[in-house]
């Protein structure tokens, strides 16, 4: 009997010591996960910026375009070393914008978007024969009344 009680007597301790081992163990779970997902949001507001050089280099422009809005939807910090993709990217977004408000006949949303445009050819530097590239492409998009 006295060998009975004590196996009782050690089954909780056991089970509580296996009980604060889990429990540690699920913290420690929390925080690698908690770490991982803040590592991944790093790398995804990197590859944005590097998807928008990708686009632009590959000449998908409404991928650039999506990626460069998405930029602005989610109020990211701004990389420097892609600051010509990111302005090439807004250029060619006013550029696409522009053309819709011309065809919609908003004279002052399309002096907005002008200006824009404007302000971003200021900033691309070396991407100025992307920005040749996609006037080309708004000048051989059908015109719209």
């Amino acid at each position: 009997m006295n060998k009975n009680n004590a196996a009782r007597e050690k089954a909780p301790v056991a089970a509580r010591v296996l009980n604060v081992v889990i429990a540690v163990l699920l913290v420690a779970a929390a925080i690698v996960c908690a770490r991982m997902i803040s590592q991944l949001k790093k790398v995804y507001d990197r590859d944005s910026y590097a998807s928008i050089d990708y686009y632009s280099q590959q000449g998908d422009y409404a991928r650039m375009i999506y990626e460069y809005r998405r930029r602005n939807y989610d109020a990211a910090p701004f990389e420097s070393k892609y600051e010509e993709e990111y302005e090439a990217a807004a250029y060619a977004d006013a550029a696409f914008q522009k053309r819709y408000f011309e065809a919609a006949g908003d004279e002052a949303r399309t002096a907005e978007l002008a200006r824009r445009m404007e302000e971003a050819r200021a900033k691309v530097g070396d991407l100025t024969p992307l920005l040749a590239d996609i006037d080309r492409i708004m000048s051989e998009l059908p015109k719209h009344k």
